[in-house]
């Protein structure tokens, strides 16, 4: 998808999508990426953008996969939940 460059890094800078984006492994994305002027603004819009794009694919995948077997979906109903949680995605979401 050609994206600006704050849709890029959201994925690095402070990430904890997937995991926590260690230092190390910042510093080794900017070194291959280049330079980037980081709008913090834009990057918690995009982040913002992706949590919704997740919880619509979740909810699509519980409740539009009819052969999908219950206990994925209690997997994808536990996931969705972490995200409001204490410690969830949420509580971070605007921390850049």
């Amino acid at each position: 998808m050609l994206a600006p460059r704050d849709r890029d890094v959201l994925f690095v800078i402070g990430s904890r999508i997937a995991r926590n984006v260690e230092p190390h492994e910042e510093a080794w994305f900017f070194e291959g990426y280049g330079e980037v002027p980081v709008d913090p603004r834009a990057i918690v819009y995009y982040r913002d953008e992706r949590i919704h794009k997740d919880i619509g694919e979740i909810g699509g995948s519980v409740f539009g996969d009819h052969e999908q077997p219950e206990a994925s979906r209690e997997s994808q109903v536990a996931l969705a939940e972490s995200l409001f949680g204490p410690g969830g995605i949420l509580e971070t979401v605007e921390r850049v």
